[in-house]
Order: structure tokens, then C-alpha cells, then sequence
């Protein structure tokens, strides 16, 4: 009475402790709406920890054995919970009826040996087995995510999920080899069951103390963009801009590999604003950014310097290889149909500077005094256009386009 009394104490704790883990879940995901999957996992806690509580029932009432089929589903509903929600934090598509899908096969499992081919050895196999896979594709879909900031918490929690599938991997095969010592013949009824609920709910715990990680990092590193980059365009803010200028700097003085900038402005953009209103210009900086990122090399800053005008950074890379990539820029821009509220249809152009670090004075601000007077000389030559800083008098530089 005593053992049964710690077993359903136990339980209980396991219970009421992830009960606040889901709550305390549900009410940060009123927070952050941009953190898919909480609301899922929240309610495979509280569907698991259900689970449990009906088992510890059977144990002590042998006669209900009809509860495994309940159980069983609120355990796989709970687990299927799980491999959505970390679908959902990975931004991975998913079907809305996964968490029936494994419940059900659970359910049908028992129902199979427990009814209609009575094995208990064989039910052992068949349910840890199908369990195990389960939360092996959880540490699969986790594992294979273990780059960058979210590494560590990808790593305890998708550890998680691997123990608990080798853990039901082994009683699988110890159900198979030697069914007598796994469930005809136990050292013990209530400690088997103890141990085997004080697992499940240390892996519950620790799964979920996983997940709460990988949301705090998901919001530092949030958080940190927010920062470092522009709301509107997704580009990278000045102050960013000034960060990452100085090394990229400093590398191209060291290994005289050259660092270009382009400054670049969107022409009559305030006729833009004017005509047609701040959202059809807000919508304009959005395309012309998208535009910019499918242009530049991934090694490339993309910045948004303010209002409508953007700074490009191109390290090794001399102002011919700007050239190019401004005129590209230039023509794509050009092109691209926008659209008004009303329906009408218009073009904007953008004007463009280019400079490079061998041919002004050493320092960013030198750099981009040098882009501007070419972005200036771009502007007043009528718009439309791209032209180079020349390298021929820094003190008063004479601006060129290049031949194209």
C-alpha cells in the first residue's frame, strides 16, 4: 500500500510540476506570437502527464484494463504534440492531424494484443518499439539543427528525445529476448511501474526545460536582429553598418584585397511618398531591398544608410566588380513593374556610387565621402545612373562612370 501510495505520489508531482510547465508555456506564447508550436507543446504535457495518471489507475485497479486504450492515445496524441511543435519551431510544414495519426496506431496496437491476439510480451514489443520511433524522428528533427546560437539547446533537447527512444529501443528488445523477466516475471509490480513513471517524467521535465531554452535563444537572437537591422527592408541598420565596416576595412589594408562601397538612392522618392502614399513607398524600399539581396554575393553588407538611400559593402572586391554589380542593380530595378494602391502602375529608378578603398583616404568615413561625391556627381548627371569615384585626385576627386 505504501509503494502503490509513493507511485501514485509520484505521479501526482509529475503531474502538478508539468501542469505549471504547460501554463507558464501558454502564457510566454501570448508573448511571442512569432514562436510557432508552443500552444502544441503545451498541450502534450498536460496530455502526457494524463497518461500517466490513468496508468497509475491501472496498477492499482488491475480490472480496467480498458483504460490502456485512453491512455495510449492521450500518450501518442501527447508525443505526436511534440514532433509538431519542434516541426513548427523549425518553420517546417506539417499536418495538423499527425498527433491523431500516432495516437491512433497506439491505440490499435493495444487493442490488437490485448483483445484480439492476447500477447502481453508481444503489446511490450509492438508499443515500446512504435514509441521509440517516435521520438526518434523528435531527435532527428532536432540533431540535424545543431548550427549556430540554438546549438546547445538543440542538443540537450533532441539528447532528450535520443535517450528516450533508446530507452524504449531496449525494452523493446529486452520484451523480445526475454519477455518472462521483462512483464511475466518483474522483481517488483510497483517499482517496475514506479521507475518506469519516474522516467517518463524526468523526460518530460527535461525535454521541456529543452524547449524553454530554444525559445530564450530564439528571442535573444531576435532580439539581436531587431537590433542590428531595419524593420521595414530587413537590411542592416547604420549603426550595424559601422560595425562591420571596420574589420572588412581593416582586411582588405592587410591583404590589399580591396573593400567597395555603393551608395545608392532611390530617385524622387518623395514624389513617391507624395503621389501615391507612405505604404505604396514603404512597399517600394521592401522590392527594392529583395531586389539588392538577390544580387549581392553572401559575403556582401547590405545596409539601409537612411531614408531611401542604402550602402552596399563588397569586400574583395575592386570598383570594377562594383560597377557591375551597381549597373545590375540599376537595370533590374528599372525594370520591376510597382503598382499603386488605385491599381496604376509606375517605375522608379535608383542613382548609385561607387568607391573603393584604393582610391581615397584610408578610414570608412573616407570611404563613403568618396561613394557619396560619385552618388552627387550620379544624380546631378540626370539620374538613372552609376558612376565611379576616380582615383586620379583623392583631395578633390573627379567622378567617371565606367565604360560598361
Amino acid at each position: 500500500m505504501i509503494q502503490q501510495l509513493d507511485m501514485m505520489t509520484l505521479t501526482v508531482m509529475c503531474l502538478l510540476i508539468n501542469t505549471v510547465l504547460a501554463a507558464m508555456l501558454l502564457m510566454v506564447g501570448r508573448h511571442i506570437q512569432q514562436a510557432r508550436g508552443i500552444r502544441d507543446w503545451s498541450l502534450g504535457i498536460v496530455l502526457i502527464s494524463l497518461a500517466l495518471v490513468i496508468a497509475t489507475h491501472l496498477i492499482r485497479h488491475k480490472g480496467d484494463i480498458w483504460l490502456l486504450m485512453p491512455a495510449n492515445m492521450l500518450f501518442g496524441y501527447g508525443n505526436g504534440l511534440f514532433l509538431v511543435a519542434i516541426r513548427k519551431f523549425r518553420e517546417k510544414e506539417t499536418h495538423a492531424l499527425l498527433p491523431l495519426a500516432i495516437g491512433t496506431i497506439a491505440v490499435l496496437i493495444n487493442a490488437l494484443f490485448l483483445f484480439v491476439i492476447p500477447d502481453l510480451p508481444l503489446r511490450l514489443l509492438f508499443i515500446s518499439f512504435f514509441y521509440a520511433g517516435v521520438n526518434a524522428f523528435c531527435a532527428r528533427e532536432l540533431l540535424r539543427s545543431t548550427s549556430g546560437r540554438l546549438h546547445s539547446a538543440y542538443l540537450w533537447t533532441g539528447g532528450v528525445f535520443a535517450l528516450f527512444s533508446l530507452v524504449m529501443g531496449v525494452r523493446a528488445l529486452a520484451a523480445w529476448l526475454a519477455p518472462e523477466r521483462v512483464l511475466l516475471k518483474p522483481p517488483h509490480p510497483a517499482m517496475t511501474a514506479t521507475g518506469v513513471f519516474a522516467f517518463v517524467g524526468l523526460m518530460l521535465l527535461c525535454s521541456t526545460v529543452g524547449y524553454v531554452l530554444l525559445l530564450t535563444y530564439r528571442m535573444a537572437a531576435e532580439m539581436e536582429r531587431l537590433a542590428s537591422h531595419d524593420s521595414l527592408t530587413g537590411a542592416l541598420n547604420r549603426r550595424s553598418l559601422d560595425v562591420v565596416a571596420q574589420p572588412a576595412l581593416a582586411r582588405a589594408s592587410r591583404n590589399n584585397s580591396g573593400l567597395t562601397a555603393l551608395l545608392i538612392d532611390i530617385d524622387h522618392f518623395k514624389k513617391v511618398n507624395d503621389r501615391y502614399g507612405h505604404q505604396v513607398g514603404d512597399e517600394v524600399l521592401r522590392r527594392f531591398a529583395d531586389i539588392v539581396r538577390n544580387q549581392i554575393r553572401a559575403g556582401d553588407h547590405f545596409a539601409r544608410y537612411g531614408g531611401e538611400e542604402f550602402c552596399i559593402l563588397m569586400p574583395d572586391a575592386h570598383k570594377e566588380a562594383g560597377y557591375n554589380v551597381a549597373e545590375r542593380l540599376r537595370r533590374a530595378f528599372s525594370e520591376t513593374g510597382l503598382q499603386s494602391e488605385e491599381g496604376q502602375l509606375f517605375r522608379c529608378t535608383v542613382s548609385v556610387g561607387v568607391a573603393d578603398s584604393r582610391g581615397c583616404d584610408s578610414g570608412f568615413e573616407a570611404l563613403l565621402r568618396a561613394a557619396d561625391h560619385a552618388l552627387y556627381h550620379a544624380k546631378t548627371s540626370g539620374r538613372n545612373r552609376v558612376v565611379v569615384h576616380s582615383a586620379g585626385n583623392r583631395n578633390n576627386p573627379e567622378e567617371n562612370p565606367l565604360p560598361a
